[in-house]
């Protein structure tokens, strides 16, 4: 796999990452920066420095104060996890704790996360689930305290649909003559969400200029399909509907929104959605035969009339609405009594965008498998040395990324521990491709 081939080559960089986390940890964060490159902490020296009291993975010593459990809003005790430093935490060599991150392990996790049984993990489906679980197997495995609403997990409902087969697309010429085969993801591809989503539908081709209500005036085109020139697919799909159009089709020259699954982003507006697909300028040049226009024509000829083709349009699709998703959140409490309330999140998000009904598997490698895989890594690598921080870090695998930042929205409304004491966030997002030797 070339992602992962090429993360192979990231250890400089995501050792200087764990550096700078460990520095930010131990001298007194304040506030870090989502991209750590571009909000350098000030740390405090550590290179043979002993560790400040408590920030070791020793028992406290006797006859210290016992320490004090700190609840979180969700009810959450943040409870001391003793650990046996090793000799590198003992002389507070945390530069050499963090050459200890193993990139072979890293890899091991992409290449699990990245295989056929995940199907992509989308948020909401199967696929997504079963990796929710791995992640989980791992927190605990590495010693990290269940941070969510029901252990490891903090479920949410996100929106999700199934495309259940290949959409199909197909024309006929001005003779009445079928029209050459179109095909999926590289003629035409489903615009899904809001008004748009499955359903067929079989008529006339109209083309409406940009989709505007002026461009309907005076055509009456239900129970017809409408080709319109709109990067906006909802304003163009409300007014088909509006006027009563059975299928709409989106001519677009980025050709990346037909070849590039995009993920289920809206509900349904309405108990029934309009067929809607992307259509390539070859699709919408075969569907002007024998109007006398060419496509060129139409950049500059600002009306809307009935085209001399007909085409058919087939979107099979379950729209479920929600399905539920899953943060997978794990904590390491805070070595110091007194700063153990204060939380670092440590985030990465696992879900991508699932699987083409022909069986394509999107398996983001690097989007984002290789943040997920550096995350586990980093805590696998702190029980490992026996070390832990002064203050708490938050393990968080977020889902629904992909859909629009869901699972990390949800957090922050209903979050296991008080954004007030929430000291920083470090988000590890598509970390697999350091050909510059930093992230």
């Amino acid at each position: 796999m070339r992602l992962v081939h090429r993360l192979s080559q990231m250890k400089r960089s995501i050792l200087l990452l764990i550096v700078a986390l460990l520095l930010m940890l131990e001298g007194g964060l304040v506030w870090a920066a989502v991209h750590v490159s571009q909000r350098p902490a000030t740390p405090a020296a550590v290179q043979g420095t002993p560790p400040r009291p408590g920030a070791s993975g020793a028992a406290p010593t006797p006859g210290a104060a016992a320490p004090t459990l700190a609840p979180s809003s969700a009810g959450i005790e943040l409870r001391p996890m003793p650990r046996e430093a090793s000799a590198l935490v003992a002389v507070g060599d945390l530069a050499a704790v963090a050459e200890t991150f193993d990139v072979e392990e890293a890899l091991a996790h992409v290449e699990e996360l990245t295989a056929p049984k995940y199907a992509g993990r989308e948020a909401g489906s199967p696929g997504s689930r079963a990796a929710a679980e791995y992640l989980a197997e791992q927190f605990a495995a590495y010693g990290l305290q269940a941070a969510g609403t029901d252990g490891y997990y903090q479920t949410f409902d996100t929106p999700y649909a199934e495309v259940m087969a290949v959409p199909v697309l197909e024309y006929t010429r001005a003779d009445g003559q079928a029209g050459d085969e179109l095909v999926f993801r590289e003629d035409f591809a489903w615009v899904w969400g809001g008004y748009s989503g499955g359903g067929r539908a079989d008529g006339t081709v109209y083309w409406l200029n940009n989709g505007s209500p002026s461009d309907y005036r005076g055509l009456d085109v239900k129970g017809e399909i409408v080709l319109v020139r709109s990067e906006n697919a909802e304003e163009a799909a409300r007014q088909a509907l509006e006027h009563g159009a059975d299928g709409l089709l989106l001519l677009t020259e980025n050709q990346q929104r037909i070849a590039i699954r995009r993920t289920y982003r809206e509900l349904p507006y309405l108990s029934r959605s309009l067929p809607t697909l992307w259509v390539s300028p070859a699709v919408a040049s075969a569907l002007l035969d024998g109007s006398g226009y060419t496509l060129d024509d139409l950049t500059f000829l600002y009306r809307s009339f009935e085209l001399e083709t007909s085409a058919r349009l087939k979107v099979p699709m379950k729209e479920h609405g929600e399905a539920p998703a899953r943060n997978v959140l794990g904590v390491l409490p805070g070595a110091d009594p007194a700063l153990r309330d204060q939380v670092l999140i440590l985030g990465a998000h696992y879900d991508h965008v699932g699987l083409d009904p022909e069986g394509t598997i999107y398996a983001g490698a690097n989007d984002n498998a290789s943040g997920v895989a550096v995350l586990l890594e980093i805590a696998h690598s702190w029980q490992a040395a026996g070390y832990t921080p002064e203050r708490s870090v938050l393990f968080a695998a977020w889902d629904a990324e992909e859909q629009g930042l869901f699972g990390s929205q949800h957090y922050v409304r209903e979050p296991s521990f008080p954004l007030t004491r929430t000291v920083g966030m470090i988000q590890l997002d598509m970390v697999g491709l350091a050909v510059t030797g930093t992230l």
